[in-house]
């Protein structure tokens, strides 16, 4: 039976191989989007005020498993209205390399 030790280590490696390797992730995640992202439960909850990075965590999450070779990946984000993605500091508005 693996320790601990060995499995957080595992999810560590796997951490930074899908997110800080991830060409399609020009983000580093702060600490509770990190634990948003490492989450093993199949739904997770998060929550808190406006621009507080939870499209974000969303989008790094969705594009976790992008560069694995052995399983297809698919992912869906839904906003209520069109207008939720396009206003200022949104996904759509959000710059890719800066």
């Amino acid at each position: 039976m693996k320790t601990e030790n060995s499995i957080w280590a595992a999810r560590t490696k796997l951490f930074f191989r899908c997110v800080y390797e991830n060409p399609y992730i020009p983000f580093s995640p702060f600490p509770k989007q990190a634990e948003m992202i490492l989450a093993t439960e199949k739904e997770v909850l998060i929550g808190g005020a406006a621009g507080g990075s939870k499209s974000i965590s969303l989008l790094m999450r969705a594009l976790f498993y992008v560069e694995d070779d052995v399983n297809e990946y698919h992912a869906l984000i839904l906003r209520r209205t069109l207008s939720d993605l396009k206003r200022k500091g949104a996904l759509i508005q959000r710059p890719v390399n800066g």
